[in-house]
């Protein structure tokens, strides 16, 4: 009995060890404030951390932040924060950094760091690796709980990025979706749909679909008859035209009855525009100082207008000419888009 035991330990340890065994089920990098989260307190996401400061000075303190619902699969998961715990150690008495798993009618304490044992990690953060196998198939959420005499002990508690990952037999993921971004009418588009095989069994013999968000509509369909085995990567290509002129945004959707995670089987939607045939001039004015205060919200930077329009533009295949100074005469333009940017005033 030992020995078999033995070996379906070393089993499972091998399988977490391999990348490939492993889905990301829930991943925040703070690039941005994320949707869902409650804060209290000092906390608060900035330059790419959840941060909890010592300013402005509260005794007797009691701050968290709470993350949205989370789904732990039925297979159980793996958490992983990356967390920077920075500490004054002059003002430092009974002062404590938890983090808990709350839910209904519990609140499990599963990692906890007193103050007065100085800092914990780095500036660029140490992993924290809670397993949460037995809360699978529930939903929770996450607390991050500081609390004692002042905050005046910790310069600051950082969470660069949190990390859940699990195992499955059977799980496929959509990696991307690369096609054009625009088309004629009754032109044919190939979009590429890259599909990459994260659990641990063999697959075959499932669909891709190719959807429409304008109207919910199916717009193409393709049958992958290959074997694709564990951490390989496959591609399908789905055709299709249209006569209708329209703006819409597409994705592919894998089609299995096996798999057991089914967040990741949706590409995220690509933007596409039917070309009306009719000419136009389009006329951009970058009229702004160049100061980036627009966030993209693809990539969580911010940029200033002119670069933001001029991507969409581009984006959407629509020729455009780009001045910095306003002709006197507009009357060639069909359209003229200008950006005031963000100017400072006596």
């Amino acid at each position: 009995m030992t020995k078999k035991l033995t070996i379906l330990l070393l089993l499972t340890i091998l399988l977490r060890l391999q990348g490939w065994s492993q889905t990301v089920v829930w991943d925040e990098p703070f690039t941005r404030v994320p949707d869902g989260w409650e804060f209290s307190g000092n906390w608060d996401v900035t330059d790419g951390a959840l941060s909890m400061f010592y300013y402005p000075i509260v005794t007797n303190y009691d701050f968290e932040a709470l993350s949205p619902e989370i789904e732990i699969p039925v297979n159980g998961a793996d958490l992983t924060l990356m967390v920077f715990v920075d500490t004054y150690n002059t003002y430092v008495t009974n002062e404590v950094c938890e983090i808990s798993v709350v839910g209904d009618g519990f609140d499990d304490v599963l990692w906890s760091h007193q103050l007065s044992n100085g800092l914990f990690g780095s500036y660029l953060g140490a992993p924290v690796t809670l397993i949460l196998d037995s809360y699978s198939n529930e939903t929770v959420r996450l607390k991050l709980h500081s609390y004692g005499a002042t905050t005046q002990a910790i310069w600051g508690w950082y969470i660069y990025s949190i990390n859940m990952t699990s195992l499955f037999d059977h799980d496929l993921r959509v990696v991307e979706i690369a096609g054009p971004g625009h088309l004629d009418p009754n032109q044919t588009g190939t979009w590429t749909v890259e599909i990459e095989n994260l659990g641990a069994q063999p697959e075959s013999g499932f669909e891709l679909k190719l959807f429409s968000t304008k109207a919910m509509d199916e717009l193409a369909t393709a049958y992958y008859n290959q074997t694709l085995l564990p951490g390989q990567t496959g591609s399908v290509q789905l055709q299709w035209f249209t006569s209708e002129v329209h703006n819409t945004t597409i994705d592919a959707r894998i089609i299995s009855n096996s798999d057991q995670w089914a967040q990741n089987n949706r590409s995220k939607p690509a933007f596409l525009r039917i070309e009306p045939e009719v000419n136009y001039a389009v006329l951009l004015w970058d009229n702004d100082n160049g100061i980036p205060n627009i966030q993209n919200p693809e990539t969580g930077q911010e940029e200033d207008a002119s670069t933001g329009i001029q991507s969409a533009l581009n984006l959407a295949g629509i020729d455009y000419t780009l001045v910095n100074d306003l002709p006197a005469d507009l009357s060639f333009w069909d359209i003229v888009i200008v950006t005031m940017g963000c100017y400072c005033l006596d």
